[in-house]
């Protein structure tokens, strides 16, 4: 371990005043800057330049310091919570004592400048503008006094704004490294938790990452500024002492009975906050799930009850920040009127107890209040930002106390010639959350076990089969293998080796190529092998850039056999020693099928001894496996080696020759050339995801588009109002005060103007007005803490409102997006909107409006006292003014471009979250945890660069304000130097007390303008998707009967269709007539436009030429309600969503309970559903992970029965299911949907044979559409 000296060596050498730094490229100036340079911030000036320049990009910016870097900094963190687990055990660890040790040396340093910092500032507000008052108080006093006290006024001011910044300046640093690791931490954590439905979702990750990582830098950028308060208050409270006696205790027990008040405000502002906070999570995750199925609420038009359930939860969400906010506003108020009220008691007890209060210990006073109270403004933001850290440790804390996955495979069989050696194992899928119990070790009785008594082993080489019904574990066996699920018994054996191609093709926001190689280096031979053995060669060519096109997030763009035959290739270019691949030809047509089955399955892996596990309901290919397992109800219960029917698989293979050799050509050899465009030429051109769009100033609409949501201009009129009586008052005391002192016993006539009143009483006591002015100082106080609470009231319902409103338009305008706004946006960045925008929003914007606001209008009305002392005042105000703004200007665009790339940043930050999270056991089974740890941790480093110095930006705004302001304080001070011979003691401690208040005020206050401006960035993000992202078109010219379609003829004219302006036509000229009642079968090969037809039929994407009609009504002249209303699908890929099974049954409640158990009767899933408990209120995870893919299309087939419409889709809707399901399927949907037209897109023969007709499509054209049999007799048929 490094010695002491070796640890903080490179701090030390920070403490050398000048340092020569040679600036290279992307290196950060803080590890070479001296002590001057890192005390005024002037490394940052450089980027200032930069950015008044043009706005910078990323690649602009310094790269983090290697001390501020993710990687030491995890590594640390994980070591301090090791420690802490092995020494207090799981149940008793603390996140909270691991932060605390994390940063204790650098706190404890901290906190020592902090209480430095405190008592110059006492210094300087107590006894320098004591002496000052008496310096005019006392002519006797010469002027080369007065310019000494100015002195150590200014020496005063430098130390204090250099003390502070030392603080901000190591602060920063923390909050980055600790915000770091603590995500690295979670991120890591998560990479090893099983793949345990309902553990911990995409959405609440995102939100952990976003919101509890902000918090986490803020506690470290705020919190230890609590000491600030006790200490201001302690050494305040003495002085007063000193100078009124034991009376001062009275103003002091004011600021105590604070204390409480502010403690309980806190507390239950936390305790809302983290119900909040809940509810946050409830609606990103609802969201996200959204987002994720959008493509079939679109085709159900259930817009509107997702649309109601994420209002209904995002009511509840603004009730509880109202009242939070609202708390929260009274809190600042108290620290606004404390001072105040403290001031009225205190002096009215001081006079009634006979004493005179002369202008001297009334002023120095007010100033020490005034300090005690910048003390106790601070702490609610202080005590703000542990309660949210404190609440964040708690959320982190569960994560890293959830079990780790049971390690349960062996790696490397003992026995070399077997791969898989399973013996005796029951596993199960734990479906809720555990922590670790480090005493419990036995299995929870009640665990329910998902596959029972697995016997399997497996050699070297080779091909097993496995089929089985719908349900029956085929997918739970793979997740076993791969070490998915708890054992509860017996032992699993497996190599090390594995690829993995599951049921639902997982794939990533990258190029087809990228998804492919998945990590490994690019070999062009191997790679075309691959590409033909999946039968990818002419995907290929129809992809804007071949392999090199983006293919989205989900693979959104591309048909499912598409997707499954690139994960397929993944798996194949990989080349591991055993391959799991689960139901890999369902989407894929039979000739593709039967090509990826010999070419890929029998001659690339097996005859290169590669051993094969295959999952399939194709039969047919059972024959060429060298073993066959039938899995029924989580067992193993026969081994089948040929022991069945082969007649029937033989025909089953005879059936599924659904293109014949017409279209053999179509798979080209690896051999065969494809474009010979240049590769970044195609990949600009297959750039699917479009770029975050980014701005320089915020424009006056953002701002208008603000104030009009939140109530509008006569509200924030009436509000801004509010805000200066409110503040009025309190500076109306000060006033008060002096006329107060200045009037003395009221026996003398005056009538010269206050500042050059020299009346002079030895008792206050003595004026016949006493009980007046006292009353009147009473009344205003009274009067400030009532209008404070109806300013906040007033304020947090207007700006909820605003949120509410904003929140409301946005959500709306994203779920009527069009699908091509899905195709080309990440679902991170759209979620970044509702979370950490949307969080922005509700509470920081307005807390820092409001801080603003109040702040302002002191500066207002103090400057305003200081100029009815000294109207001199405002010739300086008109030179220091102009030099506050220019510097304003200047660094304006740092601020706003920082906060936006912070802002931008964040998004492929949370997109990389919410993939990894879905494509969890394929990254575990491929072996990348490490890299897509090393991608989160490099777009952590890479987001953590705008975030620290848009830190930074602001301390170095405040520095150079402070040293500003400096000058109206001195100014001040040698007026009332120069001056003190006609100017009243009183009047000059007037004029000295607003000036010292100003004097740190105006740089916080330009401070909270550039921060709520930059932050304001998030609502010009919400208000540009409001007003920019493109809406689907529902015009309706006619509205159709109720009982439309009542037919259910279905007629295409000429129609032609692309998916986004620039590219290749999906269907090419499209003619075609389905009569009442027919059931039409639509084939073709992957890519050839059958699911197109479908897109086009409910307008998902509107056709470019011709017409759809329905019944004799063209469906662009129908509202899309009321188009995609009367029409059912049920999808490729099956969607269920986190509720009831009743809520996804019938999201409308429309159906009672007999008739959802009747479509679940029909769909053969009574059985099921009837032995859960809840049965109808059943628990559905996100995504129906807690179903196999089979039954959750056996649900969709049931939801799809119930919408009872007269025209039905059935896309591919049973490529997930065994043949006797299927068979079932086709023979109720003929049974239930007989008087109604019913379209099927499939690639299984078996699914269309049955149908009245059959559209034969290829490369989005009709090439033959005729009945089955007439197809089937003509021997130069495609079909």
């Amino acid at each position: 371990s490094k010695s002491p000296i070796d640890k903080y060596k490179p701090a030390l050498k920070t403490l050398i005043p000048f340092r020569p730094f040679a600036n290279k490229k992307n290196e950060h100036p803080n590890d070479k800057a001296g002590l001057v340079s890192t005390m005024t911030f002037s490394w940052f000036t450089v980027l200032v330049l930069r950015a008044f320049r043009k706005p910078p990009s990323t690649e602009d910016l310094w790269q983090l310091s290697k001390y501020d870097r993710t990687e030491p900094n995890y590594a640390r963190m994980l070591r301090f919570w090791k420690n802490e687990v092995s020494s207090k055990g799981i149940k008793n660890a603390s996140l909270w004592r691991v932060f605390i040790r994390f940063i204790r040396t650098r706190m404890i340093l901290t906190l020592i400048l902090t209480c430095l910092f405190s008592g110059v500032v006492f210094i300087s507000s107590g006894i320098i503008l004591r002496k000052l008052i008496q310096h005019v108080s006392n002519p006797e006093y010469s002027l080369s006094h007065g310019l000494v006290l100015v002195g150590a006024l200014i020496a005063a001011e430098v130390t204090r704004a250099s003390l502070l910044t030392a603080v901000y300046v190591i602060n920063y640093r923390t909050a980055v490294r600790c915000r770091s690791a603590m995500l690295m931490m979670i991120f890591h954590k998560v990479l090893h938790l099983t793949h345990v439905p309902g553990s911990i979702s995409a959405g609440e990750l995102t939100n952990m990452c976003s919101n509890d990582g902000d918090r986490i830098f803020e506690i470290c950028r705020t919190g230890n500024l609590v000491v600030m308060g006790p200490i201001l208050f302690i050494t305040g409270t003495v002085y007063v002492c000193v100078l009124i006696g034991p009376i001062g205790l009275i103003g002091s027990g004011i600021f105590i009975l604070m204390l409480p008040v502010q403690g309980i405000l806190v507390k239950l502002m936390n305790s809302i906050r983290q119900k909040a906070v809940a509810l946050t999570d409830q609606r990103v995750h609802k969201i996200n799930e959204i987002l994720t199925s959008i493509k079939l609420i679109k085709m159900y038009s259930w817009e509107k009850p997702f649309s109601d359930v994420v209002h209904a939860i995002r009511v509840k969400e603004l009730s509880l920040l109202k009242i939070a906010a609202f708390l929260g506003s009274v809190n600042i108020s108290a620290a606004f009127l404390t001072p105040v009220v403290a001031a009225v008691i205190m002096f009215s007890a001081y006079v009634s107890f006979g004493h005179n209060l002369t202008a001297e210990e009334a002023f120095t006073c007010v100033a020490l209040f005034n300090v005690m109270s910048y003390g106790l403004k601070l702490m609610p933001i202080s005590i703000k930002s542990i309660a949210d850290g404190a609440a964040s440790f708690k959320r982190l804390q569960e994560v890293l106390c959830i079990k780790d996955e049971q390690d349960y495979v062996r790696k490397k069989t003992r026995d070399k010639q077997n791969i898989i050696k399973v013996e005796n194992a029951s596993l199960s899928w734990n479906s809720k959350t555990s922590t670790v119990d480090e005493t419990d070790s036995k299995v929870v009785e009640d665990t329910p076990v998902t596959l029972q008594s697995i016997d399997l082993t497996v050699q070297n080489g080779d091909l097993i089969g496995i089929y089985g019904p719908v349900g029956s574990g085929k997918s739970s066996l793979f997740s076993a293998l791969l070490g998915q699920m708890e054992l509860l018994g017996g032992s699993v054996a497996v190599c090390e080796s594995i690829a993995y191609a599951a049921q639902e093709a997982w794939l990533m926001n990258a190029t087809v190529r990228e998804n492919i190689i998945f990590g490994s280096t690019y070999n062009k031979i191997l790679y075309k092998k691959v590409i033909y053995a999946c039968g990818l060669e002419q995907d290929f060519n129809i992809l804007p850039s071949r392999d090199l096109t983006e293919v989205g997030e989900r693979g959104l763009n591309l048909s499912g056999g598409q997707k499954q035959r690139i994960s397929l290739a993944r798996a194949l270019y990989s080349d591991r020693d055993l391959y799991l691949l689960d139901d890999p030809l369902s989407a894929v047509d039979a000739h593709v099928g039967k090509h990826i089955f010999f070419e890929a399955i029998f001659t690339f892996l097996k005859s290169r001894g590669k051993t094969i596990l295959f999952v399939t309901h194709q039969t047919q290919y059972l024959l060429h496996c060298d073993k066959v397992f039938l899995m029924k109800n989580g067992t193993l219960i026969r081994t089948l080696e040929h022991e069945f029917d082969e007649n029937e698989l033989t025909k089953s293979e005879d059936k599924a020759e659904v293109v014949g050799d017409t279209t053999s050509a179509s798979i080209q050899s690896p051999g065969s050339p494809g474009k010979s465009l240049n590769e970044n030429d195609l990949e600009i051109q297959g750039k699917l995801m479009s770029d975050e769009e980014r701005g320089s100033a915020i424009p006056m609409s953002t701002y208008y588009s603000y104030i009009k949501a939140s109530g509008g201009f006569i509200l924030w009129m009436l509000m801004s109002m509010f805000f200066f009586i409110n503040v009025g008052a309190q500076q109306f005391g000060n006033f008060w005060i002096s006329f107060w002192i200045n009037q003395g016993s009221g026996r003398e006539n005056f009538s010269a103007p206050v500042m050059f009143d020299l009346t002079v009483s030895n008792s206050l006591l003595d004026n016949p007005n006493f009980g007046l002015y006292l009353i009147i100082y009473g009344v205003v106080a009274l009067a400030m803490a009532v209008i404070s609470v109806l300013r906040g009231f007033s304020y947090v319902s207007m700006t909820i409102q605003g949120s509410g409103v904003l929140h409301s338009q946005l959500f709306k305008k994203t779920l009527y997006a069009t699908m091509t706004f899905y195709d080309v946006t990440p679902s991170g960045r759209i979620l970044n909107r509702f979370q950490k925008d949307m969080d922005e929003l509700d509470t920081v914007l307005p807390f820092l409006w409001e801080m603003f606001i109040l702040n302002f209008t002191t500066l207002l009305i103090a400057a305003a006292l200081i100029a009815y002392v000294f109207p001199q005042f405002l010739i300086i105000m008109a030179i220091v003014l102009p030099m506050i703004f220019f510097v304003y200007i200047f660094f304006r665009p740092a601020a706003r471009e920082l906060k936006r790339l912070d802002v931008l940043s964040r998004s492929p930050l949370l997109s990389h979250i919410t993939a990894t999270v879905n494509g969890l056991d394929s990254i575990k089974a491929y072996c990348q945890l490490t890299e897509f740890a090393a991608e989160f941790q490099r777009l952590l480093d890479i987001n953590g660069v705008p975030c620290y110095l848009f830190a930074c930006a602001n301390r170095w705004l405040a520095l150079r304000l402070d040293m500003l302001t400096v000058i109206t304080g001195v100014v001040t001070t040698v007026l009332v130097i120069v001056y003190g011979d006609v100017v009243s003691p009183a009047s000059a401690g007037l004029a000295l007390s607003s000036s010292f208040l100003m004097t740190g005020l105006i740089q916080f206050t330009i401070r909270l303008l550039t921060e709520a401006e930059a932050r304001f960035v998030t609502f010009d993000r919400i208000k540009y998707y409001i007003t920019n992202i493109p809406q689907e078109e529902s015009k309706s010219t006619i509205t159709p009967e109720e009982s439309w379609p009542a037919r259910g003829v279905v007629e295409y004219s000429n129609v032609s269709m692309r998916y986004r302006p620039g590219l290749q036509l999906a269907l090419k000229n499209i003619s075609f007539k389905i009569n009442e009642k027919e059931k039409i079968g639509i084939v073709g090969r992957t890519g050839s436009g059958k699911s197109s037809l479908a897109v086009t039929l409910f307008r998902l994407v509107d056709s470019s030429s011709g017409s759809i009609i329905i019944d004799g009504v063209d469906i662009k002249s129908v509202d899309l309600h009321d188009l995609r209303s009367k029409l059912s699908i049920i999808p490729q890929d099956p969607v269920l969503f986190s509720g009831s099974v009743r809520y996804n049954l019938d999201p409308f409640s429309k159906h009672s309970d007999d008739a959802l158990w009747i479509a679940l009767e029909k769909t053969h899933l009574k059985p099921l559903i009837s032995s859960q408990e809840g049965q109808l209120e059943s628990t559905v995870l996100e995504g129906g992970s807690n179903f196999s893919v089979g039954e959750r299309q056996l649900i969709c087939l049931a939801r799809a029965l119930l919408r009872n419409s007269k025209i039905l889709v059935l896309d591919e809707a049973t490529a997930a299911v065994d043949s006797d399901t299927e068979k079932l399927v086709h023979e109720m949907t003929k049974e239930m949907f007989a008087d109604c037209t019913i379209i099927t897109i499939a690639h299984r023969l078996t699914s269309v044979t049955s149908c009245d007709r059959v559209i034969v499509m290829n490369d989005g054209e009709i090439v033959e559409f005729d009945e089955p049999n007439v197809l089937l007799s003509n021997e130069h048929s495609q079909f």
